[in-house]
């Protein structure tokens, strides 16, 4: 991931928060230049929030958003869904 670095990340930011909204818990806080990592959530649901500005331009990043099921045996059928995310380097 190449984004543009401030140690606030007031420039360029990419946040994936743990649940559907906006003000759900924040999974992680990216900017700047990282390695290829793995993050999962807690849920069925994640909010992805990308920030950026025109003035330094940077490679950016690329997102897999894979799911699964945890447990195939929940009762009443239903199904718990939880989503990994692989923000890799670019």
């Amino acid at each position: 991931m190449d984004l543009e670095y401030h140690p606030d990340c007031v420039y360029d930011r990419l946040v994936v928060r743990d649940g559907p909204l906006h003000i759900s818990p924040i999974l992680v806080y990216l900017c700047g230049q990282h390695q290829t990592s793995i993050y999962q959530s807690t849920s069925n649901a994640i909010f992805i929030e990308f920030h950026s500005d025109h003035i330094i331009p940077a490679a950016g990043f690329k997102m897999i958003i894979e799911s699964g099921e945890k447990n195939r045996q929940l009762q009443f059928h239903s199904q718990l869904v939880l989503y990994s995310l692989i923000i890799h380097a670019i």
